[in-house]
């Protein structure tokens, strides 16, 4: 295989075969077996040329005899090299699928196990172009090269060994035009590779593209401004154009040399064979046995330099990949079974924060919260109340100051505990197309169907659910659309009251719903807090007030902090929201 792949340098050999081997495991019978299928196929193909150049030199010498005995293991062979040939196209597909599937199954894994600060750096469609265009390209490539290698490896020993036998003088004529072969592939292959690079690139803008519109069709509809998107995604297949169009000039180019090369090698060695025949030195069935090698020849030097022309595609690929693969996750810290612990105390002591270096979220933040209780942060949008309830659910790690969960450094706890002890609920619901039931049990080992039953009935949902004809088993709707947002929020909180947890973080979950689903979600956040600390970070005061302490965020700090009542009168921050917002109100 290092031979065959002599034009690529030794380091991207040894890097291809590393992450074959790596991404392989478990396939290997199979692959034995396909081998096996090519080999039997190669040993009937590669004695078809043979075969009919004694049929043409029996039938022009009048040896009827023998002519039947050969046409007999003519026809013999050729059948079994077409039922062969089936059956490696059809168990070869299965064999790709099986390598498709395990490759996109571990990178599928390694992406949603990704540590939240690696997540927010990428958008929708370049994940997405990696785990589908990526891996395609990958399969596709390395199926073909572990069963071309044995193909091509096999079939040009056999061609050049009856070449050389057939004729050396032949033989030679045709090796030399081989180096030019080669250097047209050299040539262009570094072309080829930076036009792959820039299609990926593309692709994950594409993607992305359409993932944004396509799941914002009804926030922009009342704007009007489809034809502009529709515009933007025709100036995207026009970009689209010029990339192809690229890669097909340097395809064509490198295909029309090198059939000017191979139409040569041809003319020379049919105008030699001729004066060979001619001069009674060479037969016309030994003509046409050594133009059938010499074809075969030429197919596996061509399908060997393909391949080094589409290892560019297949690095760019693969880089992508290992890149995806090595970035921090926690995948290795994590377990479905989430251990819970009782957690109730939280702290943190001059905690600071940036996404950016240059952008500091929260600087130098302070908050005790040590008994069970409704805790409410408020502060405008940017405050960075998100931020910190995401750091206390031990999705950054790169924070300066210190993080305590029931007085322990957030480092120290193990992550399937942190996990299963402290859940953070994003203001967006997630819900699957599952029924009632589904919803809940998805998300938790051997959960019992009583206390899924009894999660939605703290949250007022079991009501409604109960008068559905299919009760609980009900489906909810791929993100919830056969649910009101308070229900979709209900459900949300379900989902997490369901847990063992001691700390709930909720964020903004009230935000996008009506004024009477919101007091009846606060109402159900203060009865669930007695045994339990619930932070719920929020910029609408009738939400923050019902916190029995309340915490005033600005520019990343803990302004102030105190009852709703106290805030009024110290606070000129929590005063100008209350008042802006009951101004709305009326």
């Amino acid at each position: 295989m290092q031979r065959m792949f002599s034009l690529i340098s030794m380091n991207k050999v040894s890097e291809t075969q590393k992450f074959i081997q790596d991404h392989l495991k478990g396939q290997k019978r199979y692959l034995v077996v396909l081998l096996f299928i090519l080999i039997l196929g190669i040993a009937l193909t590669s004695s078809l040329p043979l075969l009919y150049g004694k049929l043409v030199d029996h039938i022009t010498e009048y040896r009827l005899k023998e002519f039947h005995i050969i046409f007999a293991l003519y026809l013999t062979f050729s059948l079994l090299s077409l039922l062969l040939s089936s059956i490696e196209a059809f168990y070869g597909e299965w064999v790709s699928f099986l390598f498709s599937s395990q490759m996109k199954k571990n990178l599928f894994a390694s992406i949603i196990s990704l540590k939240c600060a690696e997540i927010e750096k990428r958008e929708s469609g370049e994940l997405i172009s990696r785990l589908n265009g990526d891996v395609e390209v990958i399969t596709s490539f390395c199926i073909s090269l572990i069963t071309s290698a044995l193909t091509i490896i096999m079939n040009t020993a056999v061609a050049l060994f009856f070449i050389l036998r057939l004729s050396g003088t032949l033989a030679r004529i045709a090796l030399l035009f081989l180096p030019l072969s080669i250097f047209t592939n050299y040539y262009f292959k570094k072309k080829y590779k930076e036009i792959q690079r820039c299609k990926r690139r593309f692709r994950d803008q594409f993607y992305s593209f359409q993932v944004q519109i396509l799941s914002n069709i009804m926030a922009f509809r009342p704007f009007g401004i489809e034809n502009k998107y529709t515009d933007k995604f025709s100036e995207y297949m026009r970009e689209q154009w010029k990339i192809t169009q690229k890669e097909k000039q340097i395809n064509i180019c490198s295909t029309l040399i090198g059939g000017i090369v191979s139409n040569l090698s041809s003319f020379a060695l049919l105008y030699c064979s001729a004066k060979l025949i001619w001069d009674q030195s060479f037969s016309l069935g030994s003509m046409t046995a050594f133009m059938s090698y010499i074809s075969q020849l030429t197919r596996e030097i061509n399908r060997m330099l393909n391949l080094n022309m589409e290892s560019q595609n297949v690095i760019v690929s693969m880089q992508r990949i290992t890149e995806m693969e090595n970035l921090p996750s926690e995948r290795q810290q994590l377990t479905f079974n989430t251990i819970c612990r009782p957690l109730n105390t939280i702290k943190t002591r001059n905690l600071s924060f940036a996404y950016k270096p240059e952008r500091m979220v929260l600087s130098g933040l302070s908050l005790k919260i040590s008994d069970p209780g409704l805790y409410t942060i408020v502060g405008k949008n940017g405050s960075g109340k998100s931020t910190l309830l995401k750091l206390l659910a031990g999705y950054y790690d790169t924070y300066i100051g210190q993080i305590l969960i029931g007085d322990q450094k957030i480092e120290s706890i193990p992550l399937s505990q942190l996990r299963g002890s402290v859940k953070y609920i994003s203001g967006t619901p997630y819900i699957e197309n599952l029924s009632f039931y589904d919803n809940i049990r998805f998300f938790y080992k051997d959960i019992k169907e009583n206390n899924i039953r009894e999660a939605y009935h703290l949250v007022g949902l079991s009501n409604y659910i109960e008068s559905l004809p299919d009760g609980y088993h009900t489906l909810a709707g791929a993100n919830g659309t056969n649910l009101s947002n308070g229900q979709k929020q209900k459900l949300n909180i379900a989902r997490a009251l369901a847990s063992e947890a001691s700390v709930l973080l909720f964020d903004e979950i009230t935000s996008e719903i009506d004024g009477s689903s919101e007091a009846e979600i606060n109402m159900i956040l203060e009865q669930l807090a007695t045994s339990r600390i619930i932070i719920h970070a929020t910029h609408r005061i009738a939400s923050a007030q019902m916190g029995r302490q309340i915490f005033v965020m600005e520019n990343g700090k803990i302004n102030i902090d105190g009852t709703h009542e106290y805030l009024l009168k110290h606070s000129a921050l929590y005063k100008n929201l209350f008042v802006q917002q009951n101004q709305k109100t009326l």
